[in-house]
């Protein structure tokens, strides 16, 4: 999609469905129009595609029990919108990677990083409504539900399930087996890496190093994962 007007019009029309189904704040409506229009500009229907479902889906996972989440005292802030920082900080890398790498390797960074971030999402969404207390990094001790580094294995299937939506975005829609299995692999990738941030550096520095800075640097190792796997032809 090489046309700057085609991508601004898609980018608004995605703020307008965003704003309709009350799913963002206006500021994140914006930043998400902007969003839409890079990913449309430099990566074409398969990355738009890649963002819609970021959107959507972790929009879904947000909602469902999310009054039990409130009463938890996890749940998102706003009613469950999500703000500017959050839009950056789930899609920035991956647009970053589209605007400064060449095609494929900036499609394939792109997808694997919005796959991490969506894989994140739905594990910490999902995972909330585990009848069993998470742990921390899956296999260390209890702690509270939302905690920074806590996961279940809720949380832990359905952050594999986003990740091979994602991948099957991109097999199919790119018609390449390998750029599937290198999405997914690298978005589960970055996924862990949120969680080990969280309970390492975020969970000790959290008022200096806070969970935007986390999903934007895992984001970003899950597309540099994807890359790489790429790149070796995996």
């Amino acid at each position: 999609m090489n046309s700057t007007i085609e991508a601004v019009v898609l980018g608004l029309a995605l703020v307008g469905a965003a704003g309709a189904g009350r799913t963002v704040t206006l500021s994140g409506a914006l930043s998400g129009g902007v969003l839409a229009a890079l990913f449309a500009k430099f990566g074409g229907e398969l990355a738009l595609a890649g963002f819609a479902a970021l959107v959507i889906l972790g929009s879904a996972s947000t909602r469902i029990g999310y009054e039990r989440k409130r009463r938890l005292g996890a749940a998102e802030d706003h009613a469950g919108r999500r703000g500017a920082a959050s839009a950056w900080a789930n899609a920035g890398a991956a647009a970053a990677f589209l605007v400064l790498l060449p095609v494929p390797g900036g499609l394939v960074a792109g997808l694997a990083a919005l796959g991490a971030s969506l894989s994140d999402t739905v594990a910490g969404e999902i995972g909330l409504l585990s009848n069993r207390p998470p742990r921390r990094l899956l296999f260390g001790p209890p702690v509270p539900p939302g905690v920074d580094g806590g996961m279940s294995w809720l949380g832990t299937g359905a952050s594999l399930i986003a990740a091979a939506v994602m991948g099957a975005i991109a097999g199919f829609g790119g018609s390449d087996a390998g750029l599937g299995i290198a999405v997914a692999v690298g978005a589960f990738g970055g996924n862990l890496v949120d969680s080990l941030l969280g309970a390492t550096i975020e969970s000790r520095f959290s008022r200096a190093w806070g969970n935007v800075i986390t999903n934007f640097l895992a984001s970003g190792s899950g597309g540099a994962l994807g890359l790489c796997l790429h790149g070796v032809g995996v």
